[in-house]
C-alpha cells in the first residue's frame, strides 16, 4: 500500500470539508493509496451520513479509488435525486468496467427515471475518464454499444431521460447521431432542445447549421440565447446575418452570447453594433462586445473602447475593454495589463495572448514570474508567450529551472516547457 502524508482516517475526514482546497487533495490523495481498508467507511458515508456534502464526497472517492466492486453500490445510488450525479460522475470514473451496467440501466424501464437519466450521463461522462486514450482508438465495440442505447433513448418518453441523451451524444463524438439531434430541436421540452443545440455545437457538422438558424425564433429565451452560443462553434460565416439580427434580441443573454460568436466569425460588418452594445445595459452584452471588438480588430473600435475606459464601468468590461485595445495594437494598455497579470490570475490566458501581440520585451519579467506562480495551469499560453517575446531568454530560464529546481512538479513542467519552445530532450544533466 502507497503510504500518504495523512492517515486514511484524516482523509476522509477532509472529505467533509466544503471547502474544495481541502476535499479535492485528500480526494486524490485517497486515489493514489488505493487502500483496501478505506472502502468499507466510504461505503457506510455515502449510505448514511446524514450530510448529503459528505454522501457526495464520498461517491466521488469510490469512483476515484478504482475499485470494481464498489459499482453496485454507486449503480444503486443514481436514484437519489441529491447524490445521484456524484454516483454518475463515479461510475464514469469506473469506465470500462461500469458501462455494461450504465447501459443496462438506461434501457430498463422499470428503474427510475433519474436513475436512467443519471445513467445516461454518465454513459457520456465515460469519455472524459481515464479509460479514454483520445490519442488512441478507443475500442469501437464499445463505443457502438454505447451509442446505440443513447440514440434508442434518445426519443425516450421521459424528457430529463430524452435531455441527458442528447448532452452525452455530444460529449462523446457521435457524428452518426446528427439527423437524431436535429429531429430533437423540435421537442416540445425546452431543456431537451437545450440539449440537442448543445450536442450539435460540440458535433460541429454543417448540416446541422440551418436547422440551428431557425432556432434563433425559438420562443424560449434561453434556446436563442444557447443557438447563438454555439453558432460561433461552427467558425463558418453562414450563420453570420442572423446573429446580427439577435444582437438587437430583446433578451441579454441572446444578445450577449450573438456578440461573442461575431467576434469569433470576425464579422467586420457586426463592427458598428458592437460599438453600440458598449452602452448595452446589460453587464455580459458588454464584454462580450468588447471581447468581439478585439477579435475582429478593426480600428473603428479603438475609440469607443477608450470612451468605455474614460467613463468607467463594470470590472469585467473594463478588463476586456484593456484587452481587445491590446489586441488592436495600443501601446497605452501594456501596464494595465502587467497589474491585472500581477493581480487577476483568472484572466492570464488572455492577458498572456495580449502581451504577446503587444511584442514589449519588458513584459518578459512578469510573465516569467506568472509562470512560476502557475506553472500547474496555463502555462503552456506563457510559454508560448515567451518564446514570442524572447526565445534564447526563455531557453536559458527553463533549461535553469529543468535542472535546479526544488519543486518536483515545477521542474517537470519546465521540462515540458523547453520541449514546447524547441523540441529538446527534456532529460537534462543535473547540475553539480
Amino acid at each position: 500500500m502507497t503510504e500518504t502524508p495523512l492517515s486514511i482516517p484524516d482523509l476522509i475526514a477532509q472529505l467533509r470539508d466544503d471547502d474544495p482546497a481541502v476535499s479535492q487533495p485528500a480526494a486524490k490523495a485517497l486515489r493514489a493509496a488505493k487502500p483496501v481498508e478505506i472502502i468499507e467507511p466510504l461505503m457506510k458515508m455515502a449510505q448514511s451520513d446524514a450530510y448529503e456534502v459528505n454522501r457526495s464526497a464520498a461517491l466521488s472517492a469510490l469512483g476515484m479509488i478504482g475499485d470494481r466492486r464498489v459499482i453496485p453500490l454507486l449503480l444503486s445510488q443514481l436514484s437519489d435525486p441529491k447524490t445521484g450525479s456524484s454516483a454518475a460522475t463515479a461510475l464514469a470514473n469506473l469506465a470500462p468496467f461500469s458501462i455494461q451496467s450504465l447501459i443496462d440501466t438506461l434501457v430498463d424501464l422499470q428503474q427510475p427515471s433519474i436513475a436512467r437519466a443519471h445513467a445516461a450521463t454518465a454513459l457520456g461522462d465515460c469519455f472524459f475518464s481515464d479509460w479514454v486514450d483520445h490519442a488512441a482508438p478507443t475500442p469501437p465495440a464499445m463505443i457502438e454499444e454505447i451509442t446505440d442505447a443513447l440514440l434508442k433513448h434518445l426519443d425516450d418518453n421521459e424528457a430529463g431521460i430524452r435531455e441527458s441523451c442528447a448532452y452525452s451524444l455530444g460529449w462523446m463524438g457521435a457524428k452518426n447521431a446528427v439527423p437524431a439531434l436535429i429531429a430533437r430541436l423540435q421537442d416540445p421540452v425546452f431543456e431537451v432542445r437545450r440539449g440537442a443545440i448543445d450536442a450539435l455545437g460540440r458535433l460541429k457538422d454543417t448540416q446541422a447549421i440551418d436547422p440551428l438558424i431557425t432556432c434563433l425564433n425559438d420562443p424560449h429565451a434561453l434556446i436563442r440565447a444557447c443557438t447563438a452560443k454555439v453558432l460561433g462553434w461552427f467558425y463558418n460565416p453562414k450563420p453570420a446575418p442572423y446573429l446580427l439580427l439577435a444582437l438587437q434580441d430583446a433578451d441579454g443573454r441572446v444578445r450577449a452570447y450573438a456578440a461573442d460568436s461575431l467576434g469569433k466569425l470576425k464579422v467586420v460588418p457586426a463592427v458598428d453594433l458592437l460599438i453600440a452594445c458598449l452602452d448595452d445595459p446589460t453587464d455580459d452584452v458588454r464584454w462580450h462586445a468588447a471581447i468581439a471588438l478585439g477579435q475582429i480588430r478593426d480600428p473603428r473600435a479603438v475609440e469607443p473602447l477608450r470612451n468605455t475606459l474614460q467613463r468607467g464601468t463594470d470590472r469585467r468590461t473594463t478588463f476586456w475593454c484593456i484587452w481587445a485595445l491590446a489586441e488592436l495594437g495600443d501601446e497605452a494598455t501594456f501596464q494595465p495589463l502587467i497589474d491585472y497579470l500581477q493581480s487577476d490570475p483568472k484572466y492570464l490566458r488572455p492577458i498572456t495572448q495580449a502581451l504577446g501581440d503587444l511584442g514589449n520585451p519588458t513584459a518578459f519579467e512578469p510573465l516569467m514570474k506568472a509562470w512560476m506562480d502557475n506553472w500547474n495551469s496555463h502555462y503552456f499560453a506563457i510559454v508560448d508567450t515567451l518564446k514570442k517575446l524572447d526565445l534564447p531568454k526563455a531557453m536559458a530560464a527553463f533549461t535553469a529551472l529543468a535542472r535546479d529546481d526544488n519543486d518536483p512538479g515545477r521542474q517537470q513542467a519546465a521540462k515540458n516547457a523547453l520541449q514546447r519552445l524547441q523540441g529538446i530532450d527534456p532529460d537534462l544533466p543535473a547540475s553539480s
